[in-house]
Formats: structure tokens, C-alpha cells, sequence
């Protein structure tokens, strides 16, 4: 990282985000003012060692990813206090509040979202890198243009792991995470690999055609429960619209044995997204996300941003409970 530069490159603005450590700003190039960049703030006296070794590998995958739909980071710089990530600035906002804005949505919409994100996520995989983190919130838009790029974004979880074929790599042993879009074999203590960014990827896409999440509970034991056995259903009428061959592909993505789940290669090769999808009308999609985002961003405001010792103490808990019901 390049020492005491910063400030003499780039003027910092108004706050854009905050996280446990750290805090995202606007920020300015001092020669040219009119370029917008997004600074992540990080300082140092908050971070555990762990904390250190997450970020250096943050940075280091970052700066190895060049593609059009994944965050571009430009440079990181530090001083005596603090980290600075510089990266694109992202001024649409969050994909799925633009899709709520929406009058008319059809299966076409969706696909052509999943068709972007497995374009990326393939760039991802092939580099061995695992994002672990794949959520609504992580997928932002270029700018406020209708036509404007989605991308994928947040890196802080990001791992690298050796090998790129199926099942390859599958070495990873931290439980971290978001709740509802975390894979079983995370929740249940396992190994893993690439495949867990395949199972989030397949939360999403059943978010996109029809509104609401595959697995949901305000516990979130019963909700860990739900996931690990692969607990959903193509309710009625939500799902009247929607076709086969769509649900087939969730199906193969939200499947318990990550040995069988689909690799991105696979999804990006099924007959739905090789062929031009419906566009019959699955607009009461578009209601039922408009309150899935409105309790998202209510629970937002009152619960504090996850991390890995929240979600390893989730799978404690739902281990114990287990343990407490096979005793009975």
C-alpha cells in the first residue's frame, strides 16, 4: 500500500456507508475534481489480526479483477491511522431497488441479471477466488440510466482457494456470511469451495421471479434448519408464471449435496439461460419484493452489519438445539 500519498491525491466528501471498522466516503481526485471515486475508510486501531490478514487479501483480489461487472479498485493508500481502498463510484444503487421501480417485469428481466452476475462469477471461479458474500445488496448499478451496468461488489469476504474444476478447492473452514443466503455446508461445519457462491446465486435467482427469499424465519435456527435441508416451494400463485425450465435451474442451484449442484460453467450452459426466455407477465413479483426490500431495510436499521463471530455463534446455537431434540 502506498504510504502518506492520499490526501495530497484525493479530497474526501460526505459519507456513503459505514461498517464495523470502517466507513465509506466520496471522495474526489484533487487535479480532477469532476472524477467521483468511493473511499473505504479503514482504521487501524479497530482491526484484530484476523481483521489485517481479511483486508490484505481484499486488496490483493481486488486489484487482480478486471472485469466489466465486478468493482473496479483503482489503488490503497495508508497513513498512520487509517487504510484507504479507492475504488469506482457506484451512484444507481442497489439492483432490486431498481426492479421495484419497475411497471412490468418478466422471466426475460431475470435472466438477462443472472446471465451478467454467472458472467462474472465465471471470472471469478476460473481464478479460483470465492466471493461468500453473494446478496441483493451486493449487486449494484453503475448509475441512475435505465440501461446503467450491474456489479458485483464487497470483496471483504473474498478467499482464494486452489483449483478451478468442480469441487476443487473446497478447503475453506470459516462460517461467515449472511443469513438467508448462506449454503448448508457452511451451516453444518463442513469444507467448502465455490459451490457455496452457486447456492447464493440460486437465493437470488429465486428472488428475481417471484419477490421473496426460498428460505425465511425471524429464527434464525429455524431458518439455518430450513436451509439444510433444502426446505423451499414454488408456492401458488406467486409461481403460476414462471416456467419449468426456470425452476428446473433453481433447483439444480439450491441443491443440499454441493457435489451435485450446478458449477457456474453448468448454469451458464442450461437450456434457460440458452434460450430466449418468457416474457409473460411475473409482475406480482414486482409487489412482493417491494415488501421484501422494505423489511430488509427495516431490519438494516436496527440490527448492526454481520460478521464471522455472529454467524459461527448462529451455527453453535443450531448444532445445540439439535443435539437437544435428538436427545429427546
Amino acid at each position: 500500500m502506498s504510504k502518506n500519498e492520499f490526501h495530497k491525491l484525493y479530497e474526501l466528501g460526505k459519507i456513503l456507508g459505514r461498517g464495523n471498522y470502517s466507513v465509506v466516503k466520496e471522495a474526489v481526485e484533487r487535479n480532477n475534481p469532476d472524477k467521483k471515486v468511493a473511499v473505504k475508510c479503514v482504521t487501524k486501531a479497530k482491526l484484530t489480526k484476523e481483521d489485517e490478514e481479511a483486508l490484505t487479501i481484499e486488496t490483493q483480489i481486488l486489484r487482480e479483477m478486471d472485469h466489466p461487472n465486478i468493482i473496479k479498485m483503482f489503488n490503497c493508500y495508508e497513513d498512520e491511522e487509517k487504510y484507504y481502498l479507492v475504488t469506482e463510484m457506484m451512484t444507481g444503487g442497489e439492483l432490486f431497488d431498481r426492479i421495484v421501480e419497475k411497471e412490468f417485469y418478466s422471466e426475460a428481466d431475470a435472466q438477462k441479471v443472472l446471465s451478467t452476475l454467472g458472467a462474472a462469477l465465471l471470472y471469478c471461479h476460473v481464478r479460483g477466488v470465492v466471493h461468500r458474500d453473494l446478496k441483493p445488496e451486493n449487486i449494484l448499478l453503475t448509475n441512475q440510466n435505465d440501461d446503467a451496468s450491474i456489479k458485483i461488489a464487497d470483496f471483504g469476504f473474498a478467499k482464494k482457494v486452489t483449483g478451478a474444476g468442480p469441487g476443487d478447492g473446497a478447503s475453506l473452514t470459516t462460517a461467515c456470511g449472511t443469513p438467508g443466503y448462506v449454503a448448508p455446508e457452511i451451516i453444518n461445519g463442513k469444507q467448502y469451495g465455490k459451490e457455496v457462491d452457486m447456492w447464493s446465486l440460486g437465493v437470488i435467482l429465486y428472488i428475481l421471479l417471484c419477490g421473496y427469499p426460498p428460505f425465511h424465519d425471524d429464527n434464525q435456527v429455524q431458518l439455518f434448519k430450513m436451509i439444510r435441508k433444502g426446505q423451499y416451494e414454488f408456492d401458488k400463485p406467486y409461481w403460476d408464471n414462471v416456467s419449468a425450465e426456470a425452476k428446473d435451474l433453481i433447483t439444480h442451484l439450491l441443491c443440499v449435496d454441493a457435489s451435485k449442484r450446478y458449477t457456474v460453467e453448468q448454469m451458464l450452459d442450461h437450456k434457460w439461460l440458452k434460450t430466449e426466455a418468457s416474457t409473460a407477465d411475473i409482475s406480482l413479483a414486482l409487489k412482493e419484493l417491494r415488501k421484501f426490500q422494505a423489511r430488509k431495510r427495516w431490519k438494516t436499521a436496527i440490527t448492526t452489519v454481520k460478521v464471522t463471530n455472529k454467524m459461527g455463534n448462529l451455527i453453535k446455537t443450531t448444532k445445540s438445539v439439535d443435539q437437544q431434540e435428538a436427545a429427546k
